[in-house]
């Protein structure tokens, strides 16, 4: 018995049928379980994810208001300035006064150091700081800004981790010149404001890491982020790939954003994150937590389905223990019957086909297969005495033929139209001459064994050999309307396969050989000749006749094809005449033609 190669199998070999039941009841009572455990899990799953996504993206957002209130105070501030500088200067106040003014107002102003006023215009500069503070380190605008200024009453830029530009227009009539006030905004505070933040929310825990960055990725404020001071370069954090993840939200502190969350590769530990980009002022904010972390609950729930599915198991396992001792003895009874079946013991019928269930069906099946195997085989015994006895005379397709029932004994036969093709070994009998016995008989058989192989593969039958000729047939005994077509391509692969193995031969055999093919088509008897004792399948006509006298003319390495076969392939452009020739037994001339072969 051949064992099974399914891959599948490979684990089940070494356990016992009742092991393999027990199996099966366990994994059919814990199907349900895993199906309702694994939904369960994935449902879990998937609200731990949201609940932390949710619970970074507040994070996010409230770092964010953070940032904008104190963007939106600097600019408050800056803009209150701009305002006292344009009430006064609608007066007739001395310019000590206006700019005693801006001073008083800026005073005012916690969040402001200085500012610088500027009408490009008229190429005034003004810097304003308070005591103690240096005017050189108030920024300036520059044209992109004042006209950033001009669209939308103010403008932003990060000049670098530490420190912003803050830009309003004067609130001036249109006939003055447009005039400026350019204020620093110092980042600092913006981390001061991580520190509280955590210091008032759990969710800022040791494990969370905050990020606030400008637009080229430096740091400007960090919380747990222990190597990553305000300045640094922050280019080189796996977090910024849940870019390409993210979608347009709605407004956060003051401006729409680009959020992004999920999970990333942290230089081996998968963390969860999220991330919001502020475009007006170009600030990414990331949070982010380990993935063990951030999903624990997730994790917990998980092996707590995985506990109580244990317990199911065992107590599946001892239900099915007696279930399956209860399916297993029968079974086993019918694997026992079916191992005598396997062994051509012919055993009597087995009690477990007096049961009404499904095993007594299974049990009458095994007794109707014993039954029918026995009758087949005494079957398969005839059939194979028959086919030797056979095959000692006829073909391998006609004893097929004959087993089949399709092909008659009885002597006689049928008319049909088919085609002959004789092929001769040219000049073998100087060969004959020359080798010995054992010689001539080896290379005969050799040449024998590849054209009757040539003739099988195009659908023909070896009708006999004759010395050192054989005799196909193609139409017969199977019919054929394209016989024609075979005989041809059958005689040009002959020609090809004697040309491809001549210097072989001529190496071991020390003669040239080649071989002369008629061709011919027509209608003959096709039949059973001899007697009752002894009969040859064979074809008898004035057809095989032209064959075998066109062989007989066919030059070494050429195929003379008869009119008859010339008529039946029309489209074989490799066909041409060589004019009529008279033939032994034929009172007219016939026209002949040839097969053009290459070369």
């Amino acid at each position: 018995m051949v064992p099974s190669t399914d891959p599948a199998e490979r684990p089940l070999r070494g356990l016992s049928l009742r092991q393999k039941t027990l199996l099966a009841f366990v994994l059919v009572a814990l199907a349900p379980f895993g199906l309702a455990a694994a939904l369960l899990s994935r449902s879990y799953g998937d609200i731990v994810r949201e609940s932390e996504e949710r619970m970074q993206l507040l994070a996010v957002r409230e770092v964010a208001a953070s940032l904008g209130r104190h963007v939106a105070q600097v600019e408050l501030d800056a803009r209150a300035v701009a305002n006292a500088f344009a009430l006064v200067s609608d007066t007739d106040r001395k310019e000590e006064e206006v700019l005693g003014a801006v001073r008083a107002v800026l005073s005012a102003r916690p969040t402001l150091d200085g500012v610088r006023l500027e009408i490009p215009t008229e190429k005034v500069d003004l810097p304003f700081v308070k005591a103690g503070h240096d005017a050189s380190s108030l920024p300036s605008s520059d044209a992109e800004l004042r006209a950033a200024a001009d669209a939308r009453g103010h403008a932003l830029v990060v000049r670098d981790a530490r420190r912003g530009t803050v830009v309003v227009r004067v609130p001036l009539p249109a006939s003055s010149p447009p005039a400026y006030v350019t204020a620093p905004l110092w980042l600092g505070p913006v981390e001061q404001d991580l520190i509280e933040a955590a210091e008032r929310n759990e969710a800022y825990d040791r494990d969370t890491q905050v990020l606030v960055v400008d637009e080229g990725l430096r740091v400007v404020a960090s919380l747990h982020h222990d190597t990553l001071a305000p300045g640094a370069d922050a280019r080189g954090l796996a977090i910024w790939k849940l870019l390409g993840r993210g979608s347009a939200e709605g407004d956060v502190a003051g401006g729409p954003s680009f959020a992004a969350a999920g999970l990333f590769d942290d230089g081996g530990t998968p963390r969860f994150g999220t991330l919001q980009v502020v475009p007006e002022s170009g600030f990414r904010i990331a949070v982010s937590r380990p993935e063990a972390v951030a999903l624990r609950a997730y994790h917990q729930a998980r092996w707590t389905l995985l506990a109580i599915g244990g317990a199911g198991l065992l107590v599946a396992a001892l239900l099915a223990m007696v279930a399956a001792g209860r399916v297993s003895r029968p079974v086993l009874a019918l694997a026992a019957q079916a191992r005598r079946i396997g062994r051509r013991v012919w055993p009597p019928p087995t009690e477990v086909a007096e049961r009404a269930d499904e095993l007594g069906q299974l049990g009458r099946s095994l007794d109707r297969m014993a039954s029918d195997l026995r009758a087949g085989e005494a079957q398969i015994v005839k059939e194979a005495e028959l086919r030797t006895d056979l095959s000692r005379f006829l073909g391998q397709e006609l004893v097929e033929s004959i087993v089949r029932g399709e092909h008659s004994l009885e002597l006689g036969g049928t008319r049909r139209e088919v085609t002959v093709v004789f092929a001769d070994v040219v000049a073998f009998t100087p060969l004959a001459e020359t080798q010995p016995p054992e010689a001539s008989v080896a290379m005969l058989n050799e040449l024998f064994t590849i054209l009757s192989e040539v003739v099988f593969r195009h659908g023909g039958t070896v009708d006999k050999f004759v010395g050192d000729s054989v005799m196909a047939v193609f139409g017969a005994p199977l019919p054929a309307e394209d016989h024609a077509a075979r005989g041809l391509a059958a005689a040009t692969e002959m020609i090809s396969f004697v040309e491809s193995a001549a210097d072989d031969w001529r190496e071991r055999f020390g003669v040239e050989v080649r071989l002369g093919i008629g061709v011919n088509s027509g209608e003959v008897l096709v039949g059973n000749i001899g007697s009752k004792k002894r009969m040859e399948y064979t074809v008898i006509g004035d057809a095989v006749n032209v064959a075998a006298r066109l062989e007989a003319l066919a030059a070494p390495n050429q195929i003379l094809v008869g009119d008859r076969t010339r008529q039946l392939v029309p489209e074989r452009s490799d066909l041409r005449a060589v004019g009529a020739r008279a033939l032994a037994g034929k009172k007219d001339p016939i026209a002949v033609h040839e097969v053009a072969l290459d070369g």
